[in-house]
């Protein structure tokens, strides 16, 4: 039996051509989390769809199917479109990959998409802070079941200490840094203490371990998002090549 939803919130993650005259979307709502569907006919001229399936703007939608390919039954405005520009673009397109890679088809997290509404209204600030993304980045873990704990190192069981340094490899997560390894000169990574138990509190007020953050944050995406690079990293970069 085909199932279909009402309409309930949503925003476009991302879009491209099917057909002569569709398109596949990619939506991340509510209560479904997740969902691919085909907006039929939404590239012929007469559509409004095509104008309304844009990134960052707040719809209403409902679809139809019950497997991993939904058809898109209505679509409508549910505010005001979200106007980014220059690196808040850049950051929010960056929201849009991570969710669109890492989440599942109808995987639930009405606390993920709270999350992304609001980031998005921080991003229009113009003194839009990075600890926003930093706790962007780290509800994604948490909520998606990521499994990855900032409080404990792995292999001993004992708590993470601000004043110590620790390697971190995902598939071993936090090892303590022996004194006499921190006294050698090495090309592997150390992370502060500091560093781990803000991400862990979710704590971003300290500026000077910001850029710490930002690596180690990195590192983590790194391995769960593989080999393919980031497009919207791709794009940050050209676009401050372009600033230079």
């Amino acid at each position: 039996m085909t199932q279909s939803h009402e309409l309930e919130p949503a925003y476009v993650l991302h879009t491209r051509h099917y057909r002569d005259t569709s398109l596949l979307v990619d939506l991340f709502t509510l209560h479904h989390g997740k969902i691919a569907t085909v907006a039929r006919g939404a590239r012929n001229q007469k559509s409004t769809a095509k104008n309304l399936l844009q990134p960052f703007a707040p719809l209403l939608v409902s679809w139809v199917g019950k497997h991993e390919l939904t058809t898109l039954r209505q679509v409508e405005p549910s505010g005001i479109p979200f106007y980014l520009k220059d690196t808040s673009l850049y950051t929010g397109l960056y929201l849009n990959e991570l969710l669109l890679r890492l989440s599942s088809h109808f995987e639930t997290c009405p606390v993920l998409f709270e999350l992304y509404q609001k980031t998005l209204m921080k991003l229009k600030d113009e003194n839009f802070s990075v600890s926003y993304l930093r706790e962007f980045e780290r509800q994604l873990l948490i909520q998606l079941g990521y499994g990855l704990h900032f409080s404990n190192e792995v292999d001993s069981g004992h708590a993470i200490e601000l004043d110590g340094f620790y390697y971190f490899t995902y598939e071993v997560g936090f090892i303590r840094v022996s004194q006499l390894e921190l006294s050698r000169e090495s090309t592997r990574k150390k992370f502060s203490g500091k560093a781990i138990l803000a991400i862990h509190q979710g704590d971003f007020s300290d500026e000077s371990l910001l850029s710490e953050i930002k690596e180690l944050m990195r590192v983590v995406f790194a391995h769960l998002l593989g080999n393919k690079p980031l497009k919207s990293r791709e794009l940050l970069v050209q676009y401050k090549k372009l600033l230079a």
